[in-house]
């Protein structure tokens, strides 16, 4: 076990200790309501940046075309550029707003363990190349049709590292962050007060 596992392994029974002297209720985050609003503004803030993106690069002398504005909207980087400020967006002021009200630092509530990763990188590593070489294998048998939406980030070099940076960074921190951060817990915990409360107990 590392310091850092120390200290926090620590910290927690310290918080735990005070929480039994005080015998305060015990609040159990993240419940739905956050994973919702993390949702949301991701949603609201991917719409924002496509138009405004699409807006200020579709227009000319002031003016703004809207064959250009459907022609920019629709390009593939686009979508990217627009995810990221979206995600990035959402996660800077929930990083920040968020533990305000958890009293508790962002990570330890979303029960994110870094340690686990630095132990078992090789394994992960091995079992992503594996998956990615049976995808590989399997389109070979399943017919992939010509006008998917994902082959356009094909056409351009720009366009596929794009995609693949950004597919394998920060959209997968932000989903899984987003599902097995907020509503896996968050449902478990509306279906625990839901059962607690239940005439039937």
């Amino acid at each position: 076990m590392s310091e850092i596992d120390k200290d926090r392994a620590e910290e927690n029974f310290r918080r735990l200790e005070e929480a039994l002297q005080e015998r305060l209720p015990v609040v159990r985050q993240p419940h739905l309501g956050y994973g919702v609003a993390f949702a949301a503004s991701a949603f609201l803030l991917l719409i924002v940046a496509t138009l405004v993106l699409s807006a200020v690069i579709g227009s000319h002398d002031g003016k703004l075309q809207r064959d250009s504005f459907e022609k920019i909207a629709s390009l593939p980087r686009m979508s990217v550029y627009a995810m990221g400020i979206g995600y990035l967006g959402t996660l800077v002021w929930s990083f920040f707003l968020y533990p305000h009200f958890w009293k508790r630092p962002y990570f330890d509530v979303l029960q994110w363990n870094f340690a686990a990763v630095r132990r078992y990188w090789p394994l992960l590593l091995t079992g992503g190349v594996g998956l990615s070489i049976a995808a590989g294998i399997a389109e070979r048998f399943v017919s992939v049709p010509d006008t998917a939406p994902m082959n356009a980030f094909f056409k351009d070099r720009a366009d596929l590292w794009l995609i693949t940076i950004f597919g394998s960074t920060v959209a997968p921190f932000f989903e899984e962050m987003m599902f097995r951060g907020y509503f896996l817990p968050g449902v478990a915990i509306a279906n625990t007060s839901q059962v607690l409360q239940s005439p039937l107990r």
